[in-house]
């Protein structure tokens, strides 16, 4: 005897929710999306630790290479992904972070790096419309 169609349990899967630990909210790029800039993703894949050295000291160091986070890249990979969500308020847990850096670092890094990208071309597009904005001030 088999069970009526409304008592039979439902299977449903939702493949958009797939990857849903992997938060891409308040990312312009999402974490795939490393096709569309493959120049960023092969550097990160192929000199990952350089890649994470020079985004770190950007971040942490005033522009100077980091040395320790190009010797320890994962946890290097780590703070700059949790520095850019902090700086740019991206909402991600500290367990989608690790997840997304062991899933695939390079997708992480190359991520965190348009972000970064981005986000500082916006902002000198701000300032340079603000400075063309400005009365001019007349010399008499």
């Amino acid at each position: 005897m088999s069970a009526p169609e409304d008592q039979k349990p439902q299977i449903h899967a939702d493949t958009d929710d797939m990857f849903g630990f992997i938060s891409t909210e308040g990312y312009s790029h999402g974490f795939f999306s490393f096709f569309t800039d493959p120049v960023t993703f092969l550097s990160a894949f192929c000199c990952g630790c350089l890649v994470v050295g020079q985004t770190s000291g950007k971040l942490h160091k005033g522009g100077n290479f980091d040395v320790a986070a190009c010797l320890c890249s994962g946890i290097g990979a780590y703070r700059i992904r949790r520095k850019v969500q902090s700086m740019y308020k991206i909402n991600e847990s500290e367990d989608a972070s690790a997840c997304s850096i062991g899933l695939c670092g390079s997708c992480a890094v190359t991520q965190d790096v348009r972000e970064m990208n981005k986000r500082e071309a916006e902002g000198k597009a701000l300032v340079a419309a603000a400075v063309v904005e400005q009365p001019q001030m007349s010399s008499a």
